[in-house]
């Protein structure tokens, strides 16, 4: 939850109204004794006007003034300035001569409340204090667990596989050398069909042309294969990546690899296998009229990889795009016949 919302529901908890007064947003609690004022004032953002603390506080003064005069009753003003971390010494020189200012440090959760300053509000300095905390422990949370969403185990795992055998291939020769990732487990159609080393369908899928290869190919995968695993499972997740990566292989020695003598190599086959699964998921929920798992993985963003990927690869040269498209077709059949599986249990269970 964004700490404007967060805010926003401690105010209305403790039966603040949000009203506009003037073009400026206060929170407004009349009691018998009189009337409560909040003003709560934002860091501007990109391309809004930034308005002097000195002079809001000033505008706060002249509302106090207003309102009293409206309702007959004393006006209790409070000014609560958010800012993502301690405000700067310009700031606290502008509130010299008020008392109602009070700042709220969002990054550590803190509120601060300088020398002269009123040292509570109606109570709600406890409270506010309370809030802070309890904030700053809830984003705490959010934040391990976008973490762990993004490094999931299974797909983590894969990931330093590619950069650990990159690593140490690379400190005996050049990784940009096609004869040299051949010596390594790149495939040929010579190596495979030939001499039947079927082995480097399985090794060529952990090897990279140089550094921009892999990073590229490694990016991709953090983002897309957490979110497949997320959702099926560690275990049909890797059958997935395997899968599609042999299934590119496959088709690359098929239409690229024929009757010449390239070298390939990459994980963008597998890749692009989960990136097919990932669609498959999505058009079936479509087709349930369900959107958890639409929302989770992002259509418009998979839409735009695959599509982006494989413009690039028949617009530029060097790119094996049949490993491309069999890695795509092999994922999506796999995450196909999944589904049914699980669907069929989730039927029966």
């Amino acid at each position: 939850m964004e700490f404007r919302q967060a805010l926003e529901q401690f105010l209305l908890m403790n039966q603040f109204q949000k009203m506009n007064d003037k073009g400026k947003e206060i929170w407004v609690r009349p009691q018998d004794s009189g009337i409560s004022i909040v003003r709560v004032i934002y860091e501007a953002l990109p391309g809004q006007n930034k308005v002097l603390l000195s002079e809001e506080i000033r505008m706060m003064e002249q509302c106090q003034k207003e309102w009293m005069i409206r309702y007959t009753k004393p006006a209790d003003v409070l000014c609560l300035v958010v800012r993502k971390s301690n405000p700067s010494s310009v700031e606290v020189s502008q509130i010299q001569g008020c008392s109602f200012v009070w700042f709220l440090d969002v990054e550590d959760g803190r509120l601060l409340i300088y020398e002269n300053q009123r040292t509570d509000y109606q109570g709600m300095r406890s409270r506010l204090e309370t809030f802070l905390e309890n904030y700053r422990g809830s984003r705490n949370t959010q934040k391990r667990m976008e973490i762990s969403q993004t490094f999931t185990p299974v797909n983590t795992v894969l990931v330093l596989m590619n950069m650990i055998i990159y690593g140490i291939l690379a400190f005996g020769g050049d990784m940009a050398s096609a004869s040299y990732i051949e010596r390594w487990g790149g495939m040929s159609w010579e190596s495979v069909v030939r001499d039947h080393q079927y082995y480097r369908i399985f090794l060529s899928m952990f090897l990279h042309f140089g550094p921009e290869h892999l990073l590229q190919n490694m990016l991709i995968l953090t983002v897309t294969g957490s979110r497949l695993e997320r959702i099926i499972g560690k275990g049909r997740y890797l059958l997935v990546y395997l899968f599609s990566g042999c299934t590119a292989a496959w088709a690359s020695l098929m239409f690229t690899l024929a009757g010449s003598h390239d070298i390939a190599a990459g994980a963008s086959g597998a890749i692009f296998g989960v990136m097919g699964a990932l669609l498959v998921l999505i058009l079936e929920d479509l087709g349930r009229g369900q959107r958890k798992r639409v929302r989770e993985i992002g259509p418009v963003g998979i839409l735009f990889m695959i599509g982006s990927a494989l413009y690039f690869g028949f617009t530029a040269t060097g790119v094996d795009n049949a490993a491309h498209i069999g890695g795509l077709i092999g994922g999506m059949i796999l995450m196909g016949i999944l589904s049914l599986f699980m669907n069929q249990k989730s039927d029966n269970g």
